[in-house]
């Protein structure tokens, strides 16, 4: 699961510094965070197999892959960390993420990395959030060498 020390790390990583100035202007910042944020993607599998439990071996008391997600997104917002979300199962889309994705069916990460490649061909930092089942792994390698910004992976599921 993902812990604490892993979100604030997290957060350390997203939020980029402002060269140590600490005299900008409210504009500049509201101007730096929205930059920030069209330059940070978060990448969530919404795919069936987010709906298993995080451990079948605790029985029913076990919270949901997406719901570890989804509570590792609201506690990303409620600390200010500027990102674009972006949900991808068979296909990939943006998403404001008001509400809990539904999972849906297949898990297309070389899709979802083709697509940030073409609509955000200046990212400077992808972080993905899955179980780690890709449709197809050798296509979804393929399709992360061809971005040019770092790819940082939060697993979500059984400590196996």
């Amino acid at each position: 699961m993902i812990q604490n020390k892993s979100l604030s790390l997290l957060k350390n990583h997203l939020t980029n510094s402002a060269g140590g100035s600490t005299s900008l202007s409210l504009r500049n910042r509201n101007e730096l965070r929205a930059q920030q944020s069209q330059e940070n993607i978060l990448l969530l599998d919404i795919s069936g197999s987010m709906a298993e439990p995080v451990n079948h071996s605790f029985g029913s008391n076990t919270p949901s892959r997406i719901d570890i997600l989804w509570s590792t997104v609201q506690k990303m917002r409620s600390q200010n960390i500027p990102f674009r979300t972006c949900n991808f199962s068979y296909n990939a889309e943006w998403s404001d993420n008001i509400t809990k994705p539904e999972v849906q069916s297949s898990t297309d990460l070389a899709n979802a990395l083709d697509f940030l490649l073409h609509e955000v061909p200046s990212a400077k930092k992808i972080t993905l959030i899955t179980d780690g089942y890709p449709d197809n792994r050798q296509a979804a390698l393929e399709a992360a060498s061809r971005l040019t910004c770092p790819i940082n992976v939060l697993y979500v599921g059984p400590d196996e």
